[in-house]
Formats: structure tokens, C-alpha cells, sequence
């Protein structure tokens, strides 16, 4: 055997030695296998509960809207009862009005003293009757549909959403553990 040839060995039986990986470099392989598999889990866990949580915002707008077409018809029981009531509080205060009149009428033509007559105020003075238009005319009624995004900035430059729109919802929840803390950070 030449000397070149011994030196080859020699090189070669080093690199096979050292393709060999250590203890330690697999352990390490082991060790991110393993917390790849456990950051796959958690991922897949995250996604079911976000599919869960959007089967159930499903059948709660289901249901809401639902109820919401029967408000419709509550809201106008409900104005046309304020309706009825102003209609009786009106006739009622024409007839006292009516009544006050022929009371003067007769006394005019037959010569009698106008006895005290009880008065009643008009009912667009009355502070109650004032104080409940202004309470129908304030009944919250939606514009529109509209969530505006809200967003993160840092030096006055858009930097993602922060989804603080969502207010307590699980829904936030969920999508800030799926964008992760750290890119999140002083949102919530």
C-alpha cells in the first residue's frame, strides 16, 4: 500500500465516522420531530375549534335572524299600541276641549256663571307625552351591517389588524392564538 493510498483510508474511514450522526445530533433530530409533531397537533386542535366556532356563529345567525324578522312584527305591535295610546290620550283630550266649550256655550246663551271647570293640559305640552316621542324617535335602529377592521400602527404606518372589533368574542381568541402572541403583542 502506497502512501497516498494509506492517507485515503484514512480520510474515508474519518468520513464515514463522522456521517455518522452523534447521540447527541439525534436527539436533537428527535427532539424537533417531536415538537414539529406537537406544534402540528396544536395547529390541527386550533383549526377544529375554529371550525366548531363557525359551526356555532352559524346557527346562532340562523336562529337570530330567525328571531329577527319576528322583532319586525314586535316593533309594530309595539308602535302601533303607542299608536292606539296617543289616539286615546288625543280623543279624550278633545272631548274635555269639547266639553269646556259647551260649557261656555251655555253659560253665553242662557245667561249662567261659568262654574270652575277643570282643565287639563294639552297633550303636546305635557312633559310625559313630550319625554315618550322622544324616546320612540331615539329607539336604536340599525344603518347598516358595516364592522370596521380595526388596525394596528407603529410610526404611523399600518402594521396588521389587531381584531379588537371582535371585542370578547371566542372568535378572537382564536384567530390571536393562530397569529401567535408575539406578532400580537399589546393587543389584547
Amino acid at each position: 500500500m502506497t502512501a497516498d493510498e494509506g492517507l485515503d483510508a484514512q480520510i474515508g474511514a474519518l468520513e464515514a465516522e463522522l456521517s455518522v450522526p452523534s447521540e447527541r445530533e439525534v436527539k436533537e433530530r428527535q427532539l424537533a420531530d417531536l415538537k414539529e409533531q406537537r406544534a402540528r397537533q396544536a395547529a390541527a386542535g386550533l383549526q377544529r375549534e375554529a371550525e366548531a366556532r363557525l359551526l356555532g356563529i352559524v346557527r346562532a345567525l340562523g336562529s337570530l335572524v330567525d328571531q329577527s324578522g319576528a322583532d319586525d312584527q314586535r316593533l309594530m305591535e309595539a308602535a302601533r299600541g303607542f299608536l292606539d295610546k296617543a289616539e286615546v290620550l288625543d280623543e279624550r283630550f278633545r272631548k274635555i276641549t269639547l266639553l269646556r266649550h259647551e260649557a261656555r256655550a251655555l253659560c253665553e246663551v242662557f245667561g249662567l256663571g261659568l262654574p270652575d271647570l277643570p282643565s287639563a293640559i294639552v297633550p303636546a305640552a305635557r312633559p310625559a307625552v313630550t319625554e315618550a316621542h322622544v324616546t320612540v324617535q331615539r329607539a336604536p335602529i340599525a344603518e347598516h351591517g358595516f364592522v370596521p377592521s380595526v388596525q394596528r400602527y407603529v410610526s404611523g404606518k399600518p402594521a396588521g389588524r389587531t381584531f379588537e372589533e371582535l371585542g370578547e368574542l371566542p372568535g378572537r381568541d382564536l384567530i390571536l392564538r393562530k397569529l401567535g402572541g408575539s406578532r400580537m403583542r399589546g393587543v389584547r
